[in-house]
């Protein structure tokens, strides 16, 4: 399952969006909310409500949220 699907890549995630930095309350927030999620066993629905409470609170792709979503188990890749 991928949380990006507008991402052809793993390195299309980080490479393409290099410059967003999260805030220390974006970080929290991401935290928080992936911690509802079984990163093992993801589904599509879980997919976009992760992706759309990202997007409510303005939280963009980028090297930061890719490296603490590996952190936290998730995995980026992009899956046929």
């Amino acid at each position: 399952m991928t949380l990006f699907a507008d991402v052809t890549s793993t390195q299309d995630l980080i490479l393409k969006s290099v410059e967003y930095s999260l805030t220390s309350g974006q970080r929290e927030f991401v935290r928080r909310a992936l911690s509802e999620f079984d990163a093992e066993n993801l589904n599509d629905e879980d997919a976009q409500s992760i992706v759309e409470a990202f997007a409510e609170v303005d939280i963009k792709p980028g090297r930061e949220l890719s490296g603490l979503m590996v952190e936290m188990g998730f995995d980026l890749k992009i899956r046929d």
